[in-house]
């Protein structure tokens, strides 16, 4: 690439952001760059130097204020008087509904404003078992601010199967996602990572066995939090990082589940439920 030619400020009134662009000519590309230094993996390709530059106008950066959509232009039916007619014609065209973020029906979103703490960057994986995709995950989120890791299983787990050598099945096991069949795939899918962090949120494309494997991950976490407990307690002796793999000095959790007292393990599940973040 040639030498920097170009260099501008972006910022918007409304998030009071403000970040320094670099505009590069790319001989190999053949055409013209725009970097944002201080965001990782934030740019943007165009034929002459604007073209790079306008597209940042559309990003929704960290700690911007504003919405996910645009504010609808119509009013509130309660504000608004209609004749008879206009009544029937609303009831005929949903579209001309009041769409607001954070506000009944809630078409819009269920929050006012999107997250202001991090970038809406989804680390897409899935292939072959969990180990490998927990890999791809750790590659794809070294050295970034938040782990916002989102999943994609394989036809045999979206269609509720277990693993089998039966041909139609064995052909497809791994095969465009992972492969997942029990709460210990998933303990080693989101190996090393706190799924309770606040900068930690899960994303998985599930249709028919959503419910179970939402119950997995939910399980999977509290593991997590069990064993944080057990080694912060001393009844378990390892390294706080331990509490976020699935095998402590080579015991699985059937050897750690005893460890814990009476009751102690719904409360832990109750409060892994309430905070953590997974779709």
């Amino acid at each position: 690439m040639k030498p920097v030619i170009r260099s501008s400020t972006n910022s918007n009134s409304r998030s009071e952001l403000h970040y320094h662009i670099d505009v590069l000519y790319s001989e190999e590309d053949g055409g013209w760059i725009a970097d944002i230094p201080d965001l990782v993996h934030c740019s943007a390709f165009g034929g002459t130097p604007r073209r790079p530059r306008r597209k940042f106008r559309s990003l929704r950066l960290p700690g911007s204020r504003l919405r996910k959509r645009p504010a609808s232009r119509f009013r509130p039916r309660s504000t608004v008087r209609l004749s008879t007619r206009q009544r029937r014609r609303d009831s005929l065209h949903t579209d001309r509904v009041p769409i607001e973020t954070g506000a009944f029906p809630y078409t819009a979103g269920v929050f006012p404003l999107k997250r202001t703490a991090e970038l809406p960057t989804r680390m897409f994986a899935g292939e072959g078992g969990p180990e490998r995709t927990n890999k791809r995950f750790h590659l794809l989120a070294e050295g970034q601010p938040a782990n916002r890791l989102s999943t994609a299983f394989d036809s045999v787990t979206l269609y509720g199967e277990d693993p089998h050598t039966r041909l139609d099945i064995w052909g497809k096991v791994g095969e465009a996602g992972v492969s997942i069949c029990t709460v210990e795939d998933v303990e080693r899918l989101y190996a090393g990572f706190d799924l309770c962090d606040p900068k930690t949120s899960v994303s998985m494309t599930i249709n028919g066995p959503a419910p179970m494997i939402l119950a997995m991950f939910f399980n999977a976490a509290a593991r997590q939090q069990a064993r944080k407990k057990l080694i912060e307690s001393g009844r378990l002796k390892a390294e706080p990082e331990a509490a976020f793999q699935p095998l402590v000095d080579g015991k699985d959790w059937e050897a750690l589940e005893p460890l814990l007292s009476d009751g102690e393990w719904d409360e832990i599940l109750d409060a892994t439920m309430k905070v953590i973040r997974g779709t």
